[in-house]
């Protein structure tokens, strides 16, 4: 198995959340990304439920890196922390 490399380029193998080198062919943009991501995006904001909902569902649709990502045979688990002003 090939070492892990975390989202910082650690060799820490210890670290949960990490992406992995993989040379084996796979559906996608870039065949070298495989396994999953926790992303944890954390905001701070006054805006309203609803608002918060679209731009929730618009991430996967508008950030370039999540598209590659996504495309890459690599899955993305979004953990949202919303604190409201």
């Amino acid at each position: 198995m090939p070492t892990p490399l975390t989202a910082g380029g650690s060799r820490n193998r210890e670290q949960p959340d990490r992406l992995l080198l993989n040379n084996s062919k796979s559906k996608g943009a870039t065949p070298w990304l495989s396994g999953k991501i926790r992303l944890v995006i954390n905001v701070t904001t006054s805006a309203s439920g609803a608002d918060i909902e679209k731009v929730k569902a618009d991430l996967h649709r508008f950030c370039p890196v999540s598209k590659v990502v996504r495309n890459s045979n690599t899955q993305i688990e979004e953990v949202w922390n919303v604190t409201r002003l």
